[in-house]
């Protein structure tokens, strides 16, 4: 996967969620999948008994069990053509991922993003071919400052991409990364307005909980 993308892609946070259709949910998912969307986003957590499963917090008990294998969801994302974006929440279970990822033939659509700096590495790793990203939290400074800040942080973790929430991202900062050769990824537009603003600073990819709307003319701005 290489940036800068030509064109901003919407991503489907947490698959296309809605009324029967739960957060990080299979049906989400396939949702997605369905309505076209170039792209979609869901939680992965390793669990310590070492299974992968699709949740966005540590879970125990029996909810820990009940939860679906992150095997089931790249069944679907292979079965499309869509760009996959894997959110890491806990370290852990990077090698078994990167297998999985090789044998659905997902390994050069798939961008990894995490707020761990190890792993990223360890991805790295483990599948040369995989994109990563950081996640990294709004800068409470100027928008100068706040790119060169987010610049140092992308090539000390040599990440491919930098992983933005959109109420920090700056036209300054995107020209800055994309410049560079970075991608640049925003998160989360809850609404098709903030979609549309956001779309504006031409980042690569915004992550939205309106990406039906999103993919409908109708309801675009």
């Amino acid at each position: 996967m290489e940036f800068p993308f030509d064109s901003t892609v919407a991503v489907a946070h947490r698959g296309a969620h809605g009324e029967g259709r739960p957060e990080n949910s299979l049906a989400a998912v396939e949702r997605t999948a369905e309505i076209g969307a170039r792209a979609v986003e869901f939680d992965v957590v390793a669990l310590r008994d070492g299974r992968l499963v699709v949740s966005h917090d540590e879970p125990t008990g029996e909810r820990a069990e009940s939860l679906p294998d992150m095997e089931q969801f790249l069944r679907v994302v292979a079965g499309s053509d869509m760009i996959l974006n894997l959110d890491w929440k806990r370290r852990g279970g990077e090698e078994r991922a990167c297998g999985m990822l090789r044998r659905y033939g997902l390994l050069e659509r798939t961008l990894v993003s995490s707020t761990d700096r190890r792993v990223i590495a360890r991805f790295k790793q483990e599948a040369p071919g995989v994109a990563t990203g950081i996640s990294l939290a709004q800068r409470r400074t100027s928008a100068a400052e706040a790119a060169r800040e987010v610049s140092r942080v992308v090539r000390e973790s040599r990440a491919d991409a930098a992983m933005l929430e959109y109420r920090g991202a700056s036209e300054e900062m995107v020209r800055v990364l994309r410049g560079a050769g970075v991608g640049v990824f925003l998160w989360t537009a809850p609404d098709q307005e903030t979609y549309s603003e956001l779309a504006s600073l031409k980042p690569d990819g915004i992550a939205t909980d309106a990406i039906e709307q999103q993919l409908d003319p109708q309801h675009r701005l």
